[in-house]
């Protein structure tokens, strides 16, 4: 591979390295890709949403109830590329929905949220009739 000069006169691999990293690794289009690892937990008394969001913000998350389905929209927006830098990126950005179908076993009215260190937690209680029960079993 011949060796082109850089802008100080000096002989840079860079130079010539850098367009070959940047087509074989990295991904054409990544901002429509972004789909977060999201866990459900179902204890005796709630159904928890857990969902990995780093690097969005607590106000760009947006929570909706209706008809039965809760949906989580959330955006993550890309860093602003400074003029003439090379950079290979690989994390995704953008907008992310997704919806969860609740059941009627669940107290909707009750749900909460919380938001730390870039780990969104869904709680949505159970209706206390849809909730396991211990029956004492009695000697006669």
């Amino acid at each position: 591979m011949l060796m082109r000069l850089s802008h100080n006169g000096r002989c840079d691999p860079f130079t010539d390295f850098v367009p070959l990293v940047r087509n074989f690794f990295e991904p054409a289009d990544t901002s429509s890709i972004w789909a977060p690892p999201t866990d459900i937990v179902e204890s005796e008394t709630a159904v928890q949403i857990v969902a990995d969001l780093p690097g969005v913000k607590q106000e760009e998350i947006e929570l909706k109830v209706e008809k039965g389905s809760l949906t989580l929209k959330a955006e993550r927006k890309a860093p602003e590329k400074a003029e003439n830098a090379c950079a290979c990126t690989e994390r995704p950005y953008g907008v992310f929905e997704r919806s969860f179908t609740l059941g009627d076993r669940l107290d909707v009215e009750k749900i909460s949220a919380s938001y730390e260190a870039g780990v969104l937690r869904v709680t949505v209680p159970k209706k206390p009739e849809a909730q396991s029960r211990r029956i004492e079993v009695k000697v006669s």
